[in-house]
């Protein structure tokens, strides 16, 4: 139970405070997240049906997690038998972790990967692209994958989507935002951040 609740609690509101500092520091990202939501009129009142008519908001929630992936190097696992990996030599027993941050930040992989882009997961006519889950994998892969992502993801959305369309956010002036994640034990936490929250409706 305990894994469940530190799982399911640290590493969204994490991301929702990744979430906001991107925004805040991007205004051009910011008004197209307000014009989208602003465009559901009377259907934000039906908000959990309303997902696939948030294509940008999905995008930027992506880009975050590809950005700043809440478990950088993922969960450890152990080595079932001998393997070779790489070229590498890896005895049985060995902890292995997966570095989700050199893959998500890697440039064979990404187009200016630290640059923050959330159009790189849209098409041209603003659908969503598939995901490839060889190169974005917050939640890890396979059969060990985080069994959260579904319900994160959801309940990190409409958390979004409420907060922005009440909401503006930006840093104040002169202030100089620090995203260099803060790590603890496997999570990269933001630092504490100054943010203006100004109220739009």
């Amino acid at each position: 139970m305990m894994d469940i609740f530190l799982a399911g609690t640290q590493t969204t509101s994490d991301t929702l405070k990744w979430i906001i500092m991107y925004v805040a520091d991007n205004p051009e990202v910011q008004a197209k997240i307000h014009k989208e939501l602003d465009g559901l009129g009377n259907d934000f009142d039906e908000l959990r049906h309303c997902k696939n008519k948030m294509n940008y908001c999905e995008a930027v929630q992506r880009e975050v997690l590809r950005m700043r992936p809440a478990a950088p190097v993922g969960i450890r696992h152990r080595t079932l038998r001998d393997t070779k990996l790489g070229g590498y030599d890896i005895p049985k027993g060995t902890i292995i972790y997966a570095n989700i941050w050199a893959i998500h930040h890697d440039p064979k992989n990404w187009e200016s990967p630290e640059v923050f882009k959330p159009e790189r997961f849209l098409n041209k006519d603003g659908s969503l692209k598939e995901l490839d889950k060889k190169t974005w994998l917050p939640f890890s892969s396979g059969k060990r994958k985080c069994v959260g992502e579904a319900l994160a993801r959801a309940n990190i959305t409409m958390t979004m989507a409420l907060f922005f369309r009440r909401f503006k956010v930006s840093f104040p002036p002169g202030a100089q935002p620090d995203f260099e994640p803060m790590m603890l034990e496997i999570n990269g936490s933001p630092k504490p951040q100054k943010i203006v929250v100004q109220n739009r409706i």
